[in-house]
């Protein structure tokens, strides 16, 4: 890579700065909106609250991630080997979080709509058992 090359490589990380608070915002908020539909302190909504923080977490560890990457870049050959374990530390917990939350989003949606469906059931057959009395 020349350094033209390097430059916009470098200018590429920075502009990741912006992806990463969308996606930060992105799990919050969803993983915030699915929390309020559960049930007022269940275990669901507690771990919904914590989940949302994870979030944040996913997208601050992506920055920190791309600290190491843009010092690596600024100078590939002085840059100190031993580094590579955080700039890899933070990247895995980068992904863990993000997949950890993307999962619970997913699985939270679903059990929210299955037990509105199951108390629309419930209200239905409420309602026919009252007429029918």
């Amino acid at each position: 890579m020349d350094g033209d090359e390097i430059s916009l490589f470098i200018l590429g990380n920075f502009a990741d700065y912006i992806f990463m608070i969308s996606y930060g915002c992105l799990l919050f908020s969803s993983s915030l909106l699915v929390t309020r539909s559960m049930e007022e302190g269940s275990i669901g909504q507690k771990t919904g609250f914590i989940v949302s923080i994870l979030g944040v977490i996913a997208a601050v560890s992506d920055g920190i991630e791309n600290v190491f990457i843009i010092l690596m870049a600024s100078d590939p050959l002085g840059f100190p080997g031993w580094l590579a374990i955080p700039h890899s530390l933070f990247a895995h917990i980068k992904f863990k979080l993000m997949y950890l939350s993307f999962l619970w989003i997913a699985l939270a949606l679903v059990v929210v709509v299955i037990g509105k469906v199951v108390k629309q059931k419930q209200l239905t057959v409420l309602k026919a058992c009252a007429h029918s009395v």
